[in-house]
C-alpha cells in the first residue's frame, strides 16, 4: 500500500489544512503519508523545520515499508526531544509476515534518537508482549482482552488442555448434541 501521493511543495499546504496540527510544545501526531511521497522522496527536512525546537513527534509508521519509513523519521527527530515511532506490527501480522525482524530492526534505527521510544503497535496475541520485550521496544499497546491472558502465562499445557476439551464438550452439550 503506498502513501497518499504528494509533492514536496503540497507540505505548506497540508498543515493550512490541519494535517499536522501547529508547532510548539506537546506531541504531534505525523502519519507515515505526510512524510514521504510514492516515489520515496522525504520531508524530512521540512519536518524538522514544522517541527521547531523542543517539538515532541509521535510518527506512525504503518506500512510493510516499516524499515525504510522508520529511517526516514527518526532523521526527522530531534536527539534530545522525547518522541515516539509508532508501528503497526499487529498490520503486519495480518498479513502472513512475522514483525519480529522488521520491530527489532526499527529499534536499531531508533538509536539515532535516544530520547525517544518506539511503540508495537496493535499487537494481535500475548506473545507479541514477550516480542517487543525480547527485542527491547519501549512500548507496546495491549488490548484488555490480551491483558486478561496473562494469568495463563506458564500455565501446564496438560491441564490447559483438559480444560479446552472440557469447554468443547460444554458447548456441544449446551447446543443440543449427544456425547
Amino acid at each position: 500500500m503506498s502513501p497518499p501521493e504528494h509533492k514536496p511543495s503540497d507540505w505548506d499546504s497540508r498543515r493550512a489544512a490541519g494535517g499536522l496540527g501547529l508547532p510548539g510544545k506537546g506531541y504531534r501526531t505525523v502519519p507515515s503519508g505526510f512524510c514521504f511521497e510514492d516515489g520515496g522522496a522525504s520531508f524530512a527536512g521540512e519536518l524538522k523545520q514544522f517541527l521547531g525546537a523542543g517539538s515532541q513527534l509521535t510518527a506512525l509508521a504503518g506500512s510493510l515499508r516499516l524499515t525504510y519509513e522508520c529511517y526516514r523519521q527518526c532523521r526527522a527527530l530531534d536527539p534530545n526531544v522525547p518522541s515516539y515511532v509508532s508501528v503497526f506490527a499487529g498490520r503486519v501480522a495480518d498479513t502472513g509476515r512475522d514483525p519480529l525482524a522488521m520491530m527489532a530492526a526499527a529499534v536499531e534505527l531508533l538509536k539515532v534518537a535516544p530520547a525517544s521510544e518506539l511503540i508495537w503497535a496493535s499487537p494481535r496475541e500475548l506473545l507479541n508482549i514477550f516480542h517487543a520485550d525480547s527485542i527491547g521496544c519501549h512500548v507496546i499497546t495491549v488490548t484488555n482482552d490480551i491483558l486478561r491472558k496473562l494469568s495463563l502465562v506458564g500455565k501446564n499445557l496438560d491441564e490447559y488442555s483438559l480444560e479446552t476439551v472440557k469447554m468443547f464438550a460444554d458447548d456441544a452439550i449446551g447446543a443440543g448434541f449427544k456425547l
